[in-house]
């Protein structure tokens, strides 16, 4: 088998290609995260071919030479990209961006960045998520958790079995078990399985197959026939391009949608290069093409903390100039890398003569990384503070002051600037802009979790929480979905200068209503929750008030069986239930439609202009059930709480009112905006 191979340099080049285009132009690629996977194909045949070939020729594996010669490789490289975005976290991004870019840092300084982010349920392709600077190193980390369990596995199987057949079983068997296991997960939990080790070793193991196999591939008649191997590398480059254009973030990935890519470059890998003219070998095999291979290590390396950091040091969201200049200099960084940081730690002396000195300045310099990240942890965590408590007085003096051209109020007063984004409260601060300030923990619970009890009798978590005096003469119910936690604060808000007591019962991504007809088994929890709560608050003497609300506009759900009809009966019949026992019912009509993309993101991107991101009247305020619920209901006790006047004028609805983006992801509404709506929410309790 040769060493160099000018076809494995081009799925290089086409690899890391497809992936910074992906980062920089999203929309103009939408699959090339498949890149990282034709990476995963290439470490499988390299590593599994160099590990057969000892192994045939020595009857052993010398691991410590293996593993010292993958630190070499890997980790000058790594080690000095993640210390220069360390510093440039620091001195560019907000603190509360630190936070999370820090622990990030110090996983993929030992190699665990991927579980990290399984853990946590990123969504790697989530426009909900604010990705960090080092999120990409995920990838690096699933490679280097390969390198040390594939050659401890293939040696283990050659000793204990000692026939040739067992290592191709045993690699067959890890493609069907992790290919199988890819699918099942991906199904259940995408946001997981993509950064799973386990959902991508059948690539690992499918390059490792096609190692093995590869003598007795080139010693078959194919392989004598150029244009025929021509053919086969072009379709292989096809099958990744197809991936790259057609595949989405919706797409279901890694399961075995990745067959596509990964089957294109075993193929490019398998034809190899043959010098037919068919092959076009003056463009794949030319001097660049080669170039941007050799240099695709460090290249992807730097590319990502480029795109993250940059927008944090200007300000502002870079456009297209910015953009080109960012991928030129991801290029050139990775060649400057390549040559005097991976190649002179590659080659030295010192690191090759003595093994001690490579795994001990493995550990100093993951070691040093990991103290590193915990003390700026510690300094974004001040400034974060620092950040949420100038936000929080800003907020409450804007609110105080009644200042008209704040948020939502803007939108009823002559503000000229209403539609411009105030600075200090920018895309960033947006999409992290949870409730921060009143302190609503994202799970919907409340501080004190001591107050919060399970009112299912299941165990299934359908929790109670409160807050406010507990021997309050008025009870509030906040009731609902996402959008309805949205909303806490500014109910928390009120409830607080009321003295009310407080109870919280929220369900992801489930509305209040009574049980409905799903056509598959997807909302099973749901129901169960809504036939829980409907009962619990019909039960509780104390609940006075009830404020609902949920992600209701538009059609309803794919899975709902019934009619437009139906579910406006199911609303109106779970509200009545209430009213006829004694609460008061406030429905908040839903927000409106956006773009569907992350504001935040949308705003960022045009923030030099005025009005950005808004939405015609008519297609933001969709038909909303619950509208049409609160009249069919038909009781005095039931109100409907308009608010689409603090968003929309008689032709537009805005995304961007009284200086302050309104949404912090696609729907949901950011909490600083949110706190805004104070007035017009107590107005209308008020008057009950």
């Amino acid at each position: 088998m040769r060493d160099f191979r000018p076809e494995i340099q081009v799925l290089r080049a086409v690899a890391v290609m497809l992936v910074v285009v992906f980062h920089l132009w999203p929309k103009a690629l939408s699959g090339g995260y498949v890149g990282v996977d034709v990476f995963f194909v290439i470490s499988g045949y390299l590593i599994t071919a160099h590990l057969l070939r000892e192994l045939e020729s020595t009857g052993r594996l010398d691991l410590r030479a293996f593993w010292a010669r993958r630190i070499r490789r890997l980790l000058p490289a790594a080690a000095l990209v993640l210390a220069v975005t360390l510093v440039g976290t620091l001195l560019f991004a907000p603190g509360r961006a630190i936070e999370e870019a820090t622990r990030q840092i110090g996983a993929s300084a030992i190699g665990l960045q991927n579980w990290l982010l399984a853990t946590s349920a990123v969504d790697y392709f989530g426009q909900n998520n604010v990705p960090t600077a080092v999120q990409h190193y995920w990838s690096l980390s699933l490679e280097e958790q390969f390198y040390v369990v594939w050659p401890v596995l293939l040696l283990v199987v050659a000793l204990v079995v000692r026939r040739r057949w067992a290592i191709p079983v045993i690699m067959g068997a890890v493609v069907v078990g992790s290919l199988a296991w890819s699918v099942y997960a991906t199904a259940t939990s995408p946001a997981s399985a993509y950064f799973s080790t386990f959902t991508h070793g059948w690539e690992f193991a499918l390059g490792g197959l096609l190692a093995r196999f590869a003598p007795a591939l080139s010693a078959s008649g194919w392989m004598r026939r150029p244009r025929l191997r021509s053919v086969v590398m072009w379709l292989g480059l096809a099958a990744i391009g197809a991936s790259a254009a057609l595949y989405t973030g919706s797409t279901p990935f890694p399961g075995w949608t990745a067959l596509l890519p990964v089957g294109g470059t075993l193929a490019v890998i398998a034809a190899g290069s043959t010098g037919s003219r068919i092959q076009a070998a003056r463009v794949l095999f030319s001097r660049p093409v080669q170039f941007v291979g050799g240099v695709s290590y460090s290249t992807y390396l730097w590319h990502w903390p480029l795109i993250v950091i940059i927008p944090q040091a200007l300000g502002y969201e870079v456009g297209i100039v910015t953009r080109l200049m960012i991928l030129v200099a991801s290029v050139a960084l990775g060649w400057l890398t390549k040559k005097f940081i991976e190649d002179p730690a590659r080659t030295s002396r010192l690191l090759n003569g003595r093994r001690v000195v490579t795994y001990g300045a493995a550990v100093l310099v993951a070691g040093s990384l990991v103290v590193a990240s915990a003390v700026a942890w510690n300094v974004g965590a001040a400034r974060a503070a620092d950040e949420r408590a100038a936000a929080s007085a800003l907020i409450d003096q804007a609110l105080d002051d009644g200042n008209p051209c704040f948020g939502a109020a803007a939108a009823t007063a002559p503000c000229p600037d209403s539609h411009r984004v105030d600075p200090r409260f920018g895309p960033d601060f947006a999409a992290d802009d949870w409730g921060a300030v009143a302190g609503v923990n994202k799970d919907g619970t409340l501080p004190d979790l001591s107050l919060c009890v399970d009112f299912s009798g299941t165990g299934a978590g359908y929790l109670d929480c409160k807050a406010g005096p507990q021997e309050s003469g008025t009870v509030l119910a906040i009731v609902g979905d996402s959008h309805a936690l949205a909303l806490t604060e500014p109910l928390l808000h009120i409830a607080d200068a009321e003295g009310w007591s407080v109870r919280v019962f929220l369900h992801n991504s489930c509305t209040a209503s009574l049980p409905m007809d799903y056509s598959t088994s997807a909302k099973a929890s749901c129901n169960d929750w809504r036939h829980a709560l409907s009962e619990r608050i019909a039960a509780d003497p104390d609940i006075d008030l009830v404020v609902t609300t949920g992600f209701t506009r538009g059609e309803p759900e794919p899975t709902y069986a019934g009619t437009r009809a139906d579910l406006v009966q199911g609303y109106a019949g779970l509200w009545t239930g209430w009213a006829d026992r004694g609460k008061r019912v406030f429905v908040i009509e839903d927000v409106p439609l956006t773009t569907g993309e992350s504001v935040p993101e949308c705003v960022g991107a045009h923030e030099a202009e005025d009005d950005p991101c808004s939405v015609p009247r008519g297609q933001a305020l969709a038909w909303d059930p619950v509208v049409d619920a609160v009249s069919a209901a038909a009781d005095p006790d039931v109100s409907l709480i308009d608010v689409t006047d603090a968003f929309c004028d008689t032709t537009t609805c805005h995304s961007v009112i009284g200086g302050l983006i309104a949404y912090r992801d696609p729907h949901h509404l950011s909490a600083t905006f949110a706190l805004t709506l104070v007035p017009r929410i107590r107005e209308a309790l008020d008057a009950r």
